[in-house]
């Protein structure tokens, strides 16, 4: 059986919503190492609408 593995952007007062406020603290290459072990297994990416929209052009 497979696992879904959840990444989302979200303030320590739980607050989600657009990411854009990340970009302003730079990427740290822990970061990459984060997000690489939730989709470094993984055979496929579920999005949402709005994000999938966002990547869709690339």
């Amino acid at each position: 059986m497979g696992a879904i593995n959840v990444h989302e952007f979200i303030t320590l007062d739980g607050v989600i919503e657009n990411p854009s406020w990340t970009m302003d603290f730079g990427f740290d290459p822990k970061m990459g190492d984060a997000i690489a072990r939730l989709t470094g297994d993984g055979g496929a990416i579920l999005l949402g609408r709005k994000t999938y929209e966002m990547f869709a052009p690339v």
